[in-house]
């Protein structure tokens, strides 16, 4: 090979020898990039889900059986709702005293208790089961009030002279009957009153 072709060769292989060192920074920087923007997508992803260590979420089956309300006053033949959280379904609750407050069913995470009547206010307790093994337990106190839901009223004339607003003509019977939100009145057997309360805020119970 003469003296030209070496030198020909030499530049040849010194070019590629430079372009094989530009394409390897290349490669180990597109690498690097790759790397660092795969770190920040698994965290993004351990944020999102809350971290290795964080704590589980309310329904997981793995915290503790909660009900709302935990205490509650309740009211014969009045529906009163209470919701389930934690443990794992399905919830089971049993009553301690069934012939006051029989042994609700539950459905999904929510049970409603239907009391009967009673003559004193009286607590029963409710036992809420999970679906584990050994299932978890929760317990409600719930205390049913003696409400009065018919009165019958004797009213008696006090005056000798009878006005348009007065009762008269010796004894009259006046009937007051509460039934939820309903309230209706009787005046000697005549219908004086139907009415119904609206607002889901005031109390439907109370003595008189």
């Amino acid at each position: 090979m003469t003296k030209e072709g070496y030198a020909v060769a030499n530049q040849l292989l010194t070019g590629n020898a430079a372009q094989m060192s530009h394409l390897d920074t290349k490669s180990r920087w597109i690498n690097r990039l790759l790397a660092a923007s795969l770190a920040i997508g698994a965290a993004a992803l351990l944020a999102a889900c809350g971290g290795g260590g964080a704590a589980a979420p309310t329904n997981s089956p793995d915290n503790p059986v909660t009900v709302l309300p935990s205490t509650a006053s309740v009211y014969p033949n009045e529906s009163t709702t209470f919701t389930i959280s934690g443990g794992r379904s399905p919830y089971v609750v049993a009553s301690q005293n069934p012939t006051v407050i029989p042994n609700p069913t539950v459905s999904g995470s929510t049970f409603t208790v239907r009391p009967n009547n009673v003559t004193t206010d009286t607590a029963v307790t409710l036992e809420i089961r999970d679906g584990s093994a050994p299932p978890k337990t929760q317990t409600v106190s719930a205390t049913v009030r003696a409400s009065t839901v018919d009165n019958a009223i004797t009213v008696s004339n006090s005056s000798g002279t009878c006005g348009a607003a007065q009762l008269c003509s010796g004894w009259n019977e006046y009937v007051i009957r509460a039934d939820g939100a309903r309230i209706t009145t009787w005046i000697n057997g005549i219908q004086g009153t139907d009415y119904i309360e609206q607002d889901p805020s005031i109390p439907n119970f109370g003595k008189m």
